[in-house]
């Protein structure tokens, strides 16, 4: 089994994950097998190898000159250069030697080991719309002698390529090249996804003409593939390429700044965000690494600046709204409208503090009728309450309403209706909608116009307890719980009902299933005892209260608890 390009793999940590997977398949296959991978020398990748788990059973081959690559791209060179010469000897005047052994010589040398420049070089003399003569002669011409850089020629080799491109195009080529090479950001099918670019999808991206790609790149396919059909992702052959394109020092002139990459492609999210479901999706997706990359630009601080918020919280219907619809993607356009003004001192009066404000007005204005129908209601201020914590501590569960909200008790039909109608939707068979981010946000704000009293989350933990207290079959996924209870009881007032309640489930649940509210109730009975309340007593006998109370809960979700544990707790439970 040969794996090749490790360290092209992305992220990091699969590269770790991969070599993991393939030491267990060496040690547990019933095959005959042997594994060669082969990679640059990333220090992380060295690390693995050189770990005891991996050295008894592997073996290291440094591709250096000691193995003489010199000899093998002298081979490749010659064979490939004498290939073209035959295809095409209608272009060879006859008698001539070409290519001659002082020009695969020079290459050779050129190439410091490094097969790549090799297989550049390859490409480029072979371009079925030049003249190879000339092409070769091109490249003899800017390489540099003498050079202790194995990478020298390489970069020479590659500006010799850029500055075959028209002056007219270069600019666009190197912006597509940018986005194409950028791969932090995730991307829908539509655009590739995480694994190439189409011209087309380019194209429509970056509001280009139909035809601009294969005109930018005309030239530079030696060192990307550009097939004929416009839906078939653009290829770059080796990621040497992006090295150079990214690294000023080496690119010099065809340098790409990558944050003007990510300003670019902040710069047409914000443009396309009226277009659709999908677009706003990956714009909400990304944000993160859009506020931390992309940087202040005038053509980015007008996009923002002319950003209609009105029209796009329009496309937020009252009904069906979908889980990317305009109000979702309004906090992320704001909240990146307001990183780049502060970035740009020099474009104060494009992406003014006055338009920032208004925009931002917009935005809570229509917020604030949403917020309403939830403060209105304690059952669907739990239900709100809860989002946000789930949302808060990134549980990825679908159904998670199903714990609490699912009979008419816990939430009436009438109930559903305003959240899905005049509220956020928040019990949607997707999953939640990201302004519940925001939500969050101003929950929290202690400043702010919806601060929830302590009296209101105490009748929220109540609520919550009797409605997973009446789920006779439990909730599938305990983990939603173990991040419901502790934020809830931390701020509710002690009270006896919550006790009682709290008590019952725990008597009448599996282990797993209550071991977060368990842990939740421990400081509510610490706290009240603190408190000098003496009713709890009465609920939770006081020495074994003591002895639960100071018990270390350092059993984990994979560990059930041990007999020790259980000879303490069970009996302050009443069992």
């Amino acid at each position: 089994m040969v794996i090749d390009g490790l360290d092209e793999c992305q992220p990091q940590e699969k590269q770790i994950e991969l070599l993991d997977v393939l030491h267990r398949v060496a040690h547990e296959v019933p095959i005959p097998l042997a594994i060669v991978v082969a990679s640059r020398p990333e220090h992380h990748i060295w690390e693995v190898f050189h770990s005891e788990a991996f050295c008894h059973c592997s073996g290291h081959l440094m591709l250096d000159n000691s193995l003489n690559p010199d000899a093998d791209i002298g081979i490749f060179l010659k064979t490939k250069l004498e290939s073209i010469r035959q295809k095409r000897s209608e272009e060879f005047r006859h008698g001539v030697i070409w290519p001659t052994d002082e020009a695969i010589d020079i290459l050779v040398r050129r190439a410091s080991g490094q097969f790549i420049y090799a297989s550049t070089v390859e490409r480029f003399v072979r371009s079925p719309t030049h003249d190879p003569i000339e092409r070769l002669n091109v490249i003899l011409g800017e390489a540099k002698a003498g050079s202790q850089n194995p990478y020298d020629a390489l970069d020479n080799l590659y500006s010799t390529i850029f500055k075959t491109v028209d002056e007219g195009v270069i600019k666009l080529a190197l912006r597509v090249l940018g986005f194409i090479l950028i791969r932090e950001l995730e991307w829908p099918a539509k655009y590739g996804g995480n694994q190439g670019r189409s011209p087309l999808a380019i194209e429509d991206f970056l509001r280009l003409k139909h035809g601009d790609i294969r005109r930018a790149l005309h030239n530079l396919e030696s060192l990307l593939t550009l097939r004929h059909g416009s839906h078939q992702n653009v290829e770059i052959f080796h990621a040497s390429l992006a090295e150079y394109l990214f690294q000023k020092g080496r690119s010099k002139n065809f340098w790409i700044d990558e944050r003007l990459v990510y300003s670019d492609i902040t710069e047409s999210f914000v443009h396309r965000l009226m277009d659709s479901n999908v677009l706003r999706q990956y714009f909400i997706l990304n944000h993160d690494i859009m506020l931390a990359r992309a940087v202040s630009t005038e053509t980015l601080c007008q996009v923002l600046a002319t950003s209609n918020v009105s029209k796009l919280l329009a496309l937020s219907s009252s009904r069906g709204q979908a889980v990317y619809s305009g109000i979702n993607a309004c906090p992320t356009l704001l909240q990146i409208a307001t990183h780049v003004s502060t970035m740009s001192p020099h474009f104060p009066s494009i992406l003014s503090e006055a338009r920032l404000s208004k925009m931002v007005a917009e935005f809570n204005s229509f917020i604030a009728a949403k917020m309403k129908a939830y403060f209105r209601n304690e059952r669907l201020l739990a239900l709100l309450v809860t989002a946000t914590l789930v949302w808060h501590n990134h549980i990825e569960c679908k159904d998670w309403g199903r714990a609490f909200f699912t009979d008419s008790a816990s939430l009436t039909s009438g109930d559903k209706n305003i959240d899905s109608t005049h509220g956020f939707w928040l019990l949607r068979e997707e999953e939640l909608p990201p302004v519940v981010r925001y939500v969050k946000t101003l929950l929290d704000d202690p400043a702010g116009d919806y601060v929830i009293s302590r009296q209101q989350y105490t009748n929220i933990t109540l609520h919550l307890l009797r409605s997973w207290r009446s789920q006779s079959d439990g909730y599938p996924d305990p983990t939603i719980l173990d991040v419901i209870w502790q934020p809830l009881f931390s701020k509710s007032i002690c009270r006896r009902d919550i006790f009682r309640e709290a008590k019952t489930i725990l008597q009448s649940r599996s282990w797993r299933e209550r071991s977060g509210l368990q842990r939740a109730v421990r400081e509510y009975v610490s706290r009240a005892e603190d408190q000098g309340i003496t009713w709890v007593q009465q609920i939770f006998t006081k020495p074994l209260t003591r002895k639960f109370r100071n018990l270390k809960m350092n059993n984990s979700a994979s560990r059930a608890p041990s007999a020790k544990e259980l000879h303490y707790r069970l009996p302050s439970w009443g069992y």
